[in-house]
């Protein structure tokens, strides 16, 4: 069954089982767990921020402090997983969308950080 607990599980074991293959921290105290599961019906991007940082592997040392889950299912018609895992990539690498998250007090801040199309934006400094 498909009860709230089946899906945490499952989620979590397909994200370890990721993360397994090779760690999704990216830098600038940013990762991007993500993963494709039957159990999804659509693509489901979730945020947590976590301000002491959590010991990663990533390639700039830095613990992360920004955390975007993304799953999606093993087919969609739409595209969007990568298009998506890419966006964020891109973003993660502009010094004024961290400083926006890091500043970010409710969901609307770090949706207007999201809203802006990083990937045409010239790389900022730091």
């Amino acid at each position: 069954s498909r009860t709230p607990a089946h899906v945490s599980a499952t989620l979590l074991r397909l994200i370890e089982h990721r993360e397994g293959a090779g760690p999704t921290a990216i830098g600038n105290g940013i990762a991007i767990p993500h993963c494709r599961s039957p159990i999804i019906a659509r693509l489901l991007i979730a945020y947590g921020r976590r301000l002491e940082g959590i010991a990663w592997d990533a390639p700039d040392k830095f613990p992360v402090q920004h955390l975007f889950l993304i799953v999606a299912p093993p087919v969609e018609v739409s595209n969007e997983y990568l298009p998506a895992l890419g966006a964020l990539g891109a973003a993660a690498r502009h010094r004024r969308f961290v400083d926006a998250l890091d500043q970010a007090k409710a969901a609307p801040d770090v949706q207007a950080a999201l809203r802006t199309d990083w990937l045409h934006e010239p790389l900022t400094a730091g």
